[in-house]
């Protein structure tokens, strides 16, 4: 959960290209990302959450929780394994063999264009996510973009995912199979583009890459 976020900060930190696209970063991602900060209105840090968090699971999975400190041998442990594995430079340069597949597509609606960007890892999907001149993403799309995350990359079950998430109804004035087809595409051409260039970068969940 987080208590709050600099998107801004983020998107530079994580290097993401299509983020400085006008219209397209720090907007899209704060349309589907939220804060408790930003929920209540008031400056929240992590600290602050943590005594409702607990009660929360307390209450939640009806049990009592005690406060406990980490045995001496449990910090020994993870001191060593900071020092030998997560502090190397061999585990913070380290990238996977084979990248994220991506690509994108252009869906013309009556509000104008949007832009769909996909990941995948050979053929399941990663991430989607729709990006337009909207001020609020419409809920059958950000339910579509949801159930699309780890579906495979075949017609029948994008259409058979898409009929589910939207129920006839997308809120960009154009029917599912125009959405599918976007993602049908692009996943053409992420798939086209892996076979020609097997290592590629890491993409990312918000944008997986310009096609």
């Amino acid at each position: 959960m987080l208590a709050g976020l600099d998107v801004r900060f983020m998107l530079d930190v994580l290097r993401i290209p299509a983020a400085k696209l006008p219209g397209r970063g720090v907007g899209a991602v704060e349309e589907r990302v939220t804060t408790v900060t930003r929920e209540t209105g008031r400056a929240v840090a992590g600290k602050d959450l943590r005594g409702s968090m607990a009660r929360g699971f307390a209450t939640a999975l009806t049990l009592e929780l005690e406060h406990a400190e980490p045995e001496p041998d449990e910090l020994r442990r993870a001191e060593r394994l900071e020092r030998v594995k997560y502090l190397t430079k061999d585990w913070l340069d380290q990238r996977g063999p084979q990248g994220d597949a991506t690509a994108s597509a252009v869906v013309r609606t009556p509000g104008g264009l949007v832009r769909l960007y996909l990941a995948a890892q050979g053929r399941t999907i990663k991430s989607v996510l729709f990006a337009g001149d909207y001020n609020d993403v419409p809920e059958p799309l950000a339910r579509l973009e949801a159930a699309l995350r780890w579906s495979r990359l075949d017609p029948d079950e994008v259409r058979r995912v898409a009929a589910r998430a939207c129920d006839g109804e997308t809120g960009l004035g154009v029917p599912p199979e125009a959405l599918v087809d976007a993602v049908l595409r692009a996943g053409r051409r992420a798939l086209a583009r892996a076979g020609a260039e097997p290592v590629r970068a890491a993409g990312s969940c918000y944008f997986p890459g310009v096609g």
